[in-house]
């Protein structure tokens, strides 16, 4: 797990925040029939012991779906599977449906 440190904003004082590397296979599906699969390796920030993982998911990484600009304008349903985390190996196999 990779520590950063950022400063807290009141105080200057540092504070540490944890990060991991996840491996998510992204699936973008759009109302038009265009239909996207990509894996990507990202950094984030770990969940909680015992937070609820749709609302991880949500903040953590849903906003590495979709296609850009292109359809943004374009209904759709987006899933993030993970398929690897060393940190956290408990969340492989986790998946999350978006939209």
């Amino acid at each position: 797990m990779t520590e950063i440190y950022i400063g807290e904003p009141d105080t200057h004082e540092p504070k540490r925040a944890h990060l991991m590397l996840i491996t998510i296979e992204i699936q973008d599906s759009y109302a038009n029939g265009d239909d996207f699969t990509r894996t990507e390796t990202v950094t984030v920030t770990p969940p909680l012991v015992g937070a609820d993982l749709d609302d991880w998911a949500t903040n953590s990484l849903f906003p590495f779906t979709g296609q850009g600009e292109r359809y943004a304008d374009v209904d759709s349903i987006h899933e993030v599977t993970v398929l690897g985390c060393v940190s956290r190996p408990e969340l492989v196999g986790a998946a999350f449906n978006f939209g």
